[in-house]
């Protein structure tokens, strides 16, 4: 059976205005408790503006036109409540309103099997076409238990949290209550501010889009296994705006993702725990915003479908990327892109795996950094800008792991020398099976360490100081660049590839573990005092000591974590 407040929407002028009289607190059902002597029916607008509480008990049913919570409190245990449809617009107080009068607090909480099924919602302020935005209007939901509330079907019924100036609306969501909103969502609106907090197993479902912050603040925080769902895209663009993801909670966005979107707006988005999947374009600091990203602890970050993952979207955007956290993208991720877009990335742990390339400054008048500070970065290649345009760019290895997504004979591609700095922390290329080159000249105070099976090419006129390192599959380098007093370490059952003519001069030559004497080393077909299996090439290392210096050396594990040695060059 269809509730009759859902057949027809009812005209005002037919609804009679039914106001709670009693200024303490007692049921809904009671007739004594209403200005009219009357419970109000599913063609009376209910209002509750004294300051009174209202309660609607186990198994009761309350049918009315509209629902509003002015000032006072509704609470619903095990409850049935119906409203009807009566906002065709979006600029209406609401079927369900907690929160109408200026300066007033208002609230609501349900909990048990409680079921609202109504029109629009509005929580915290309004607007229409009358007043405009209304002012300090106050709204405190509380959801527990297994209930629920849920906008009708149709995509017209819309919620609003916290509008207009100084107004605040609070949503507390815990056991496994659900929201169900058949149309958009919209949090932190003109001026007004927004809480959410999604706890436990409770769900927070919208249809289409959604807004955390259009004009005001709003602070999302998802956890435990708690879900926020939408079919549409998601903005984060106001004043303060932000969304938080921990524990075991999943976000799921069905559209765009646009974090800090709009002149002069803020969005940051912290990733803790738990997974945010986003559907289509990802844009962290869009037209004119800023926008942040931080995925860290064991947070998971996936952008799939249509679009790439951008970082400074014309605008201003930072992600970083550390502990145990993961992010993957089955698309190209862009670092600045436009004129204008000023994007960092930044890894100082866990991984982060696009299925395309990574590139940095795509666009005349961008700018982009790359930081590969710890983690793992796997692409199919990292490169300056493309035939768009191309702007400033920046690449810092220090520590962290560059792993090949497939063959490539430009790995590091568009790039000046000096816009590449390999610093103390080091270079760890990975070739994960493929076959790559660097053609660019590498350059700075670390060293490079070649992990993985396949072939690692270098063909630049490298000037990096550090030591170089073999702990898998090939090393081949095409000039003799290696520092005077850098060392060379390899593992067993590697291939070091010395293909270029003359003496490349080095400190200290250690083997599977074991400095080798004073002497020079190749292939078994060169002129070397030593000549070993393990070198191919006609190249000659002259090694000058047995053993490095004591305080060159510090403990670094790599591969198996059988390995220790150092990157950081000799000091004087």
């Amino acid at each position: 059976m269809i509730p009759a407040g859902l057949l027809l929407p009812m005209s005002a002028s037919l609804a009679a205005d039914v106001y709670w009289d009693n200024p303490e607190t007692g049921l809904f059902s009671e007739a004594t408790n209403w200005d009219t002597g009357m419970v109000p029916t599913f063609e009376d607008n209910a209002f509750i503006a004294n300051g009174g509480t209202a309660q609607v008990v186990a198994d009761e049913v309350v049918e009315v036109n509209i629902l509003r919570i002015q000032d006072g409190a509704l609470e619903a245990v095990d409850a049935v409540i119906t409203t009807g449809l009566t906002s065709p617009g979006w600029q209406t107080p609401g079927d369900f309103q907690v929160g109408g009068i200026a300066g007033q607090m208002a609230s609501l909480t349900t909990s048990g099997e409680t079921s609202i099924t109504t029109g629009r919602v509005r929580i915290g302020g309004y607007n229409t076409s009358d007043e405009g935005d209304s002012p300090e209007m106050h709204g405190v939901v509380t959801m527990s238990g297994n209930s629920l509330l849920m906008t009708a079907a149709g995509g017209a019924y819309d919620l609003w949290l916290g509008n207009g100036n100084g107004s605040t609306a609070t949503l507390n969501m815990s056991g496994t209550s659900r929201i169900i909103v058949n149309s958009s969502m919209t949090s932190g609106r003109a001026g007004g501010s927004a809480t959410v907090n999604l706890t436990e197993d409770s769900a927070f479902e919208v249809s289409t889009y959604g807004n955390i912050g259009e004009g005001g603040d709003a602070n999302w925080t998802v956890s435990d296994n708690a879900t926020f769902t939408l079919g549409g895209n998601l903005r984060l663009g106001g004043g303060d705006t932000q969304l938080t993801v921990k524990d075991s909670a999943i976000v799921v966005v069905g559209g765009e993702f646009q974090i800090g979107n709009g002149g002069g707006n803020v969005g940051i988005v912290n990733i803790l725990g738990g997974e945010l999947t986003a559907n289509s374009w990802m844009s962290i600091g869009r037209e004119g915003g800023t926008g942040s990203v931080a995925v860290s602890g064991t947070g998971r970050l996936k952008k799939q479908g249509v679009g790439n993952l951008i970082v400074g979207d014309v605008s201003t955007g930072t992600m970083d990327v550390s502990g145990n956290a993961s992010v993957t993208a089955d698309s190209d991720i862009w670092v600045g892109f436009g004129n204008g877009g000023n994007g960092t990335l930044t890894l100082s742990g866990g991984s982060t795996q696009t299925s395309g390339i990574v590139i940095v400054a795509r666009g005349d008048g961008s700018q982009g950094s790359l930081k590969l500070n710890g983690g793992t970065l796997t692409a199919n290649a990292i490169q300056k800008g493309d035939n768009t345009g191309v702007g400033t760019a920046t690449v810092e290895f220090n520590g962290g792991t560059l792993r090949a997504g497939a063959d490539s004979v430009d790995l590091i591609s568009g790039f000046e020398s000096a816009d590449v700095v390999i610093q103390s922390g080091g270079l760890i290329v990975d070739t994960n099976k493929f076959d790559v080159t660097i053609n660019l000249d590498l350059q700075g105070v670390g060293g490079l360490v070649k992990v993985g099976e396949g072939i690692l090419t270098l063909t630049g006129n490298n000037t990096y100081q550090g030591s170089t390192a073999v702990f898998g599959g090939t090393l081949s380098i095409t000039t003799g660049f290696l520092a005077d007093d850098a060392n060379v370490i390899l593992a067993s059952n590697v291939t070091f590839d010395l293909n270029f003519a003359g003496v490349d001069t080095i400190q200290a030559l250690n083997i599977n573990g074991v400095w080798q004497p004073v002497g020079t080393y190749g292939g078994l077909d060169s002129d070397a005092d030593f000549k070993l299996a393990i070198f191919t090439g006609s190249g000659v290392l002259n090694v000058t000591a047995p053993v490095p210096e004591p305080g060159t050396m510090a403990l670094m594990a790599i591969g198996f974590g059988a390995t220790l040695w150092t990157l950081r060059r000799r000091r004087n």
